[in-house]
């Protein structure tokens, strides 16, 4: 661009500048003037009508949003604009508001614009460069920014000086106006009570009276709106006081026994609360109280001031620091046991006292004004005692193995732990059958000083070496850590475990062989009905050329209920395992009777042998792609292979029937030794009894010998010495 044609663009700039200037000083004039008149008047209105909360903060917040519009309207968005942020006039409105001012380059000032921007085009010759030249050398001279006159906008000072200096004047005159106005709309959710228009003063030197003797109080109103009558409320009882002149008043308390409090009230407007106070009457003016706590409590120790009824741990000690005014001794009075405190140093007295149970106590100061004093404080101390601990315990065992039994449990306190022990009692028999408790106890793990806390615990029966009808009495145990009255326990319900009798056992084995068995005779039907449908298949094979939808069904019936009878023998597998375990449980089975166990596990597990287990799997395969060859030819295997499986079952079945029929032979000779061991241990018994009664009958004879002889000895002593008076 030409530099006659930025001079053009300069001159418009700097004129956009003054009129956005003329309108922000436009805008700060009417903004002041507008604001301030409106504070005024919500301030006065709010000093004189003096509204409730709620009028208060509609008219705040309505100040607020139109302050805001306000400032937005007049101030931000001239400021803005004035920067260039936003819209403002477009050059051609410029040249336009120009042009209106200096009418003899109107139509010459928007012409050079239009010349200026089509000279950027194609269309630009020389002719036309020249002519915005000429244009602009006429346009050069006129001094744009005079069109606006700054000047002008002292016509608007009329909007804004007479809010200003009225609000001066208020400042002046009666500041309180807006003080008070301002403060009770900034605070407009704040209750404000109507303050009174005079004030009560006591004109008494002092509030101090003498016990049982009148006192005059003297009253004097200052203000400018003074009430006729003054009305004083003493302890609750309201009295209207005797008016000495307009603004003078007095009320008389008589016979004066102790410190009073009163209120003045007039008009409607009361004073704040005074007390009168009775000399020289003894006083507590306050008390500290030292706790020293039990150490096992790990609690620090305090001081509390002036709190009389509390609740203490049991065995605290308690050191009572009274400051008091004109008093000499100081009566304690437990449960009518008077202490007498003496003086520990200027106005205090101490005593200490270690605290086991609850109390009620009163203080009462006295000295040698007042020898008996009726008032007294009264308190309550209640002494909480260490709770005992409490306990609960869930019991879960095993369901592989009964040995094993898991624990978990909660132990609580209200101050923590000294223990947690796992008690037991094993119950047995010797070889002669006579009963034996052998007890223990585990100490467990545990954090003493949390008082809320989980515990885990696993008890494996089979390190007792249980026998039959054994039985395991268990609980756990927990102690408190309390160190004034000893340490409390609380334990869990006794627990048990009971190791089967040989009967019981025997009945356990009989009802597991029983169904064993069954499930065997089950297994073998199923054997045979599956040979049946297989024979069945194959023949309608036979008579088809291709396999259709009634052989795929029949296939998958077959499959399945080959599914079954595996899934049913792997079942009676683990019953006879589980069944062997449970025999082995208790008693140590005998050799032969565990080598045919072992040998029928072994007949179990050739029942289903890998090679059934692979064509089953072929079969499954088969199902999609029904090829008549492969299916029969598979299904002869099947055939065969259900066959020796039919063989296996009876072959397990008829060794599970002779191992039954020799653990029975067992069981019942085991039962005759045990008859036999208990009859030979039972006469060695009886045979020991027989010999200590026999050792005791000779002893008994040997001493009745030794007395005749020494009575005989006695008697001829006797007659000697009677033969030898006669001499």
């Amino acid at each position: 661009m030409a530099p006659q044609q930025n001079i053009l663009l300069l001159k418009l700039d700097e004129f956009i500048r003054k009129y956005y200037k003329n309108q922000l000083i436009k805008g700060f004039l009417y903004t002041t003037g507008l604001l301030v008149a409106a504070f005024l008047f919500l301030v006065a209105a709010e000093y004189f009508a003096e509204f409730g909360t709620v009028i208060r903060t509609i008219l705040f917040y309505l100040f607020l949003a139109a302050s805001g519009f306000v400032l937005t309207r007049y101030i931000i968005i001239p400021t803005l604009k004035l920067n260039r942020l936003g819209d403002t006039i477009s050059y051609d409105e410029a040249a336009t508001i120009v042009g209106k001012h200096f009418h003899s380059i109107n139509d010459k000032l928007l012409n050079t614009l239009q010349l200026q921007r089509n000279s950027g085009s194609i269309f630009s010759t020389d002719l036309l460069t020249a002519s915005i030249n000429q244009k602009m050398e006429e346009l050069k001279p006129v001094p744009f920014t005079s069109a606006i006159n700054l000047n002008e906008n002292k016509r608007y000072l009329r909007f804004a000086l007479p809010p200003v200096l009225l609000m001066g004047l208020v400042l002046v005159i009666k500041p309180s106006i807006i003080k008070d106005g301002t403060e009770r709309m900034i605070y407009h959710q704040t209750y404000f009570e109507k303050a009174a228009p005079f004030q009560f003063v006591i004109t008494n030197k002092s509030l101090n009276a003498i016990q049982q003797q009148d006192y005059v109080l003297e009253l004097k109103l200052n203000g400018n709106e003074i009430p006729n009558e003054v009305f004083i409320t003493v302890d609750g009882i309201e009295h209207k006081m005797e008016k000495t002149d307009n603004v003078n008043y007095t009320y008389i308390f008589k016979n004066i026994q102790k410190n009073s409090d009163f209120v003045f009230n007039a008009a409607g407007f009361n004073s704040k609360s005074y007390e009168l106070n009775v000399l020289p009457k003894p006083m507590l003016m306050k008390f500290d109280i030292h706790l020293t706590y039990p150490a096992y409590l790990n609690k620090k120790n305090e001081t509390v001031s002036n709190v009389g009824d509390m609740q203490l741990p049991q065995g605290t000690k308690m050191q009572w620091i009274f400051h008091t005014k004109n008093t000499d001794n100081i009566f304690l009075n437990f449960n009518d046991t008077l202490i007498d405190i003496q003086h520990t140093g200027s106005d205090e007295f101490s005593f200490s006292k270690r605290m086991m149970q609850s109390t009620t106590y009163s203080i009462k100061p006295l000295n040698h004004f007042l020898k008996q004093n009726p008032d007294s404080v009264n308190y309550t101390l209640s002494i909480v005692p260490d709770r005992s601990p409490a306990i609960d315990v869930s019991e879960k065992t095993d369901s592989l193995n009964p040995k094993n039994i898991y624990f978990s449990g909660t132990i609580k306190d209200d101050y923590g732990f000294t223990r947690l022990s796992f008690k037991y009692a094993h119950s047995t028999q010797d070889s002669t059958g006579k009963p034996q408790v052998k007890s223990g106890e585990q100490v467990m793990g545990l954090n003493k000083q949390q008082i809320t806390q989980p515990y885990f615990y696993f008890l494996d029966a089979s390190r007792f070496k249980l026998l039959p009808g054994d039985k395991i009495e268990y609980y756990f145990e927990v102690w408190d850590n309390d160190g004034v009255t000893g340490a409390k326990s609380a334990k869990t319900q006794t627990m048990l475990f009971k190791a089967p009798t040989v009967g019981e056992m025997n009945e356990a084995t009989d009802k597991s062989n029983s169904e064993i068995k069954k499930d065997l005779d089950d297994g073998i039907k199923k054997a045979k009905d599956l040979q049946k449908d297989i024979n069945d298949l194959a023949k309608k094979l036979n008579d088809k050329k291709q396999p259709g939808y009634e052989e795929k069904k029949k296939l998958e019936e077959i499959l399945k209920k080959q599914n079954e009878l595996k899934n049913k023998i792997e079942e009676t597998k683990q019953e006879n395992r589980l069944n062997n375990q449970q025999q082995q449980e208790f008693t140590p089975p005998d050799e032969s009777l565990l080598e045919k166990q072992k040998q029928l596990e072994q007949l179990f597990e050739n029942i289903m042998t890998p090679e059934m287990k692979k064509l089953f799997d072929e079969l499954n395969k088969l199902l999609d792609k029904m090829d008549k060859n492969k299916v029969q030819e598979k299904l002869e295997e099947l055939k065969l292979s259900n066959k020796d499986m039919e063989k296996e079952l009876d072959r397990t079945l008829e060794a599970f029937k002779q191992m039954e029929v020799e653990q029975k032979m067992q069981q019942a000779m085991d039962k005759l030794d045990e008859l036999k061991n208990k009859q030979d241990a039972l006469k060695q018994e009886t045979d020991k009894t027989k010999e200590k009664t026999q050792e005791k009958q000779e002893t008994k004879e040997n001493q009745d010998k030794k007395d005749n002889k020494t009575e005989g000895k006695d008697e001829k002593a006797k007659e000697d010495k009677g033969t030898k008076n006669q001499d």
